[in-house]
């Protein structure tokens, strides 16, 4: 999994909590990073941040994910309102969400769900 967040105390929280659920999670702080290490492949998860600094949105990484790696599974997270983001991106369309900031029971239901849909 490779968990892409700008903010580097929620970052280090998210892979805590994922890899205590035994999930084994690669970071990255923004989108050029991420898709550096997607390059490498092997990822089934992407879970990125929606808003990030450094010019690449999460849903322009996602799209770039998958047009790399046409399986893999994408779980975006944002702390905005996501009817404000849906509006302006269509991006509740496109991928699952997590609000911010997710408790690990949340976080735990949310990957699982992401991992096991069809497509």
């Amino acid at each position: 999994m490779l968990l892409v967040e700008d903010d580097p105390v929620v970052r280090e929280i998210g892979v805590a909590m994922l890899e205590s659920l035994g999930y084994g999670v690669a970071q990255a702080e923004n989108g050029a990073m991420a898709l550096k290490d997607l390059d490498d492949g092997g990822f089934q998860l992407l879970l990125t941040d929606v808003v990030m600094p450094g010019g690449m949105s999460g849903v322009e990484l996602a799209e770039k994910a998958r047009a790399l790696m046409p399986e893999i599974r994408v779980l975006l997270c944002t702390g905005y309102n996501p009817e404000d983001l849906d509006k302006e991106t269509g991006v509740g369309e496109k991928f699952p969400m997590i609000l911010k900031p997710y408790r690990k029971e949340e976080l735990a239901l949310r990957v699982r769900e992401t991992l096991d849909a069809l497509g």
